[in-house]
């Protein structure tokens, strides 16, 4: 690896080094291989959640990596014997995460020694999107029982522990895209209700509560993840005309387009992704025809 071409400075460690000057770098595997799982980060943390291992497993385990401390470590497990099925959308909050699993809302209040059940989204529904914005938690999305692909944004106020209907999606979307930036709800690619993979993008104002178009992705693409770091999103691999996306995309609110800002080890869908402002965007597994990718990555991306 790059530590070990141009060697250390005096003081400093291998991985202190390396995080310095490499444009990405690998963390510890989490354990199993997985993808589908959530993703979350804070300054120097990264958490993961759940998702779907070998063989099909659904996975219950919730992580926690340490940047300093340079190791994962467990938290409690989501509830359940083995653990939801399907993708994982999971969301920081004010110190405490939330996940949104199967059909339900759970909560890990910061220390907690277990998962809290929380009142569900009054639509029921799978791989829909979701974020943080402004204190409330969006679900945005999804599919329903029947398969079908959702407009469905519903808000969750923890202060008040209760659901709110939002505006929904212009389109309706499953496996797409969410998060927030400078004040809005970003949503792009996905499925609609055909199952045609999509580009188009839009922004919610939460002032206004009315969606505009951004700029589309470069591709259709749908089971990308989408991470924001505070001033521009980073769109996560996904699956599109050609198969899995092995790009990294970033777009910042007033720019034209999306750009490839940097490349996968190896193509891939459903990989779990969050972005710290302070040392990069974190990529976690995902699937590739048939293989349940199982590394771990922070990328520099300019």
């Amino acid at each position: 690896g790059l530590g070990e071409r141009v060697g250390h400075l005096p003081g400093v460690s291998r991985e202190e080094f390396v995080r310095r000057v490499a444009s990405r770098w690998e963390l510890p595997a989490p354990g199993e291989p997985r993808h589908g799982a959530g993703a979350a980060a804070a300054p120097g943390v990264l958490w993961l959640a759940g998702g779907t291992g070998t063989a099909g497993r659904p996975l219950g385990e919730v992580l926690r990596f340490d940047l300093a401390a340079w190791r994962w470590e467990r938290l409690p497990s989501l509830p359940g014997e083995e653990g939801p099925a399907g993708p994982v959308a999971l969301v920081a909050l004010g110190g405490d995460l939330y996940a949104l699993a199967g059909a339900g809302l759970l909560a890990l209040p910061a220390g907690a020694a277990g998962w809290e059940r929380l009142p569900p989204p009054p639509t029921p529904r799978a791989r829909l999107g979701a974020t943080a914005l402004e204190g409330r938690l969006y679900a945005v999305g999804g599919l329903d029982g029947r398969g079908q692909a959702l407009a469905t944004v519903e808000v969750y106020d923890p202060a008040a522990g209760r659901w709110s209907a939002g505006p929904p999606l212009p389109s309706p979307r499953s496996d797409l895209g969410v998060a927030s930036l400078d004040g809005s709800l970003v949503a792009a690619g996905g499925a609609d209700t055909e199952g045609h993979y999509r580009a188009e993008g839009w922004r919610l104002e939460t002032r206004t509560w009315t969606w505009t178009p951004i700029p589309p992705l470069p591709e259709p693409l749908r089971a990308l993840a989408l991470a924001s770091d505070g001033r521009r999103l980073h769109a996560v691999g996904g699956y599109g005309p050609g198969g899995p996306s092995g790009r990294v995309l970033v777009w910042a609110r007033g720019e034209a387009a999306w750009r490839e800002a940097a490349r996968l080890p190896s193509a891939r869908e459903y990989a779990a992704a969050a972005a710290d402002p302070t040392e990069g965007l974190y990529v976690v597994g995902g699937y590739r025809g048939g293989e349940v990718e199982g590394d771990a990555w922070v990328f520099r991306v300019d």
